[in-house]
């Protein structure tokens, strides 16, 4: 029988508490993120084969390798794929693999700063599950995810990403020392949804970076018990905290306030958190009537947010036109991995 399985996972904005989610800071105090899903999405086909091959294709990457189906896969350059179905397969009641092709798409590069590399995970999860006929809830869709990018292919990060691709919409999640994790919707009014739609502006400068460089970073300063790093680390928990409040409220300044401070907390966690080139366009757009700016995901390059008042919207946007990269509105949906057959 012809298969056909289509699915995607958003991706997410960051908002307060990013790092918090690293189980080394976690584990010790307990950790807090607030996050939301935006228009963007990781969207991946799982079509089946009859030649007896798993072939996985990134469009994004242009990544295309074959492997024979009656072999454990291996694989250095797509891991999470190999890993993937590994693991979805190693769970299933099937005796054998099944001959498939994956092919994979993002509406975002990997190293933008809007979780790709882990949203394409919680996608493959969900598609592969639903293949080998797994039934799995969405806590265990983003648990798996972790468990495959973090500790089956050893790439460092947090958990928020694989939480917010599998829920969707806004949400506080709180990671417990015992390594459970709890997840609140927030609910917001729909108004105020479409105010932040409106004031926020999304720019990729074009530069992607390697998340795990900064997140090693910021753990050696930490280890090297800088005060200041930690202070950080804790300061930004409870802005996660303080956040959740604010959205339900609906009070833009207080969320452009944590928005600002919240960045200026991230960059003292490492030195490779920001650069000269960050530094300026920042402070820039500040001059030009910004309320708030923040690189988005572990920083270094990729996204960065910002909030924009309308009447200060053309002046910014001609600033930002001057400079190589991209920019575009911010769509929020409420929809986290979802998957059907065609």
């Amino acid at each position: 029988m012809h298969v056909i399985i289509r699915a995607r996972a958003p991706l997410r904005l960051g908002l307060a508490g990013g790092g918090t989610d690293l189980r080394w800071y976690s584990d010790l105090f307990g950790g807090a993120v607030v996050n939301t899903t935006i228009c963007r999405f990781v969207n991946l086909k799982v079509e089946n084969r009859d030649d007896g091959k798993i072939v996985f294709t990134s469009y994004d990457t242009g990544t295309s390798e074959a492997h024979d189906a009656d072999n454990i896969l291996k694989s250095r350059q797509m891991p999470l794929y190999t890993a993937a179905y590994n693991k979805i397969l190693s769970i299933s009641d099937k005796e054998k693999p099944i001959p498939i092709h994956i092919e994979s798409i993002s509406d975002s590069p990997v190293g933008s700063g809007l979780g790709t590399s882990s949203t394409l995970t919680v996608t493959l999860v969900k598609a592969l599950s639903d293949l080998f006929e797994v039934n799995l809830n969405r806590y265990e869709i983003a648990e798996l995810a972790y468990q495959i990018e973090r500790e089956d292919c050893g790439f460092t990060g947090g958990l928020q990403d694989h939480y917010a691709a599998s829920f969707g919409g806004f949400n506080q999640f709180i990671f417990h020392k015992n390594r459970s994790v709890s997840v609140r919707p927030i609910q917001i009014e729909r108004s105020f949804m479409i105010n932040l739609e409106t004031q926020i502006l999304l720019y990729f400068s074009g530069v992607s970076r390697v998340s795990s460089s900064i997140i090693d970073d910021q753990i050696r300063a930490v280890k090297e018990l800088s005060d200041t790093a930690l202070n950080s680390m804790h300061g930004m928990k409870e802005d996660a905290m303080e956040m959740k409040g604010v959205l339900m409220r609906g009070d833009l300044e207080r969320f452009s306030g944590i928005i600002k401070g919240g960045w200026i907390r991230k960059k003292e966690t490492s030195d490779k958190m920001t650069n000269g080139h960050i530094d300026e366009l920042i402070d820039t757009l500040f001059e030009r009537g910004i309320k708030c700016a923040k690189v988005s995901g572990a920083g270094g390059g990729g996204f960065i947010y910002m909030v924009v008042p309308l009447n200060k919207r053309e002046e910014v946007t001609m600033e930002i036109s001057k400079r190589e990269g991209f920019h575009g509105g911010c769509r929020f949906t409420e929809h986290g991995v979802e998957s059907w057959r065609e």
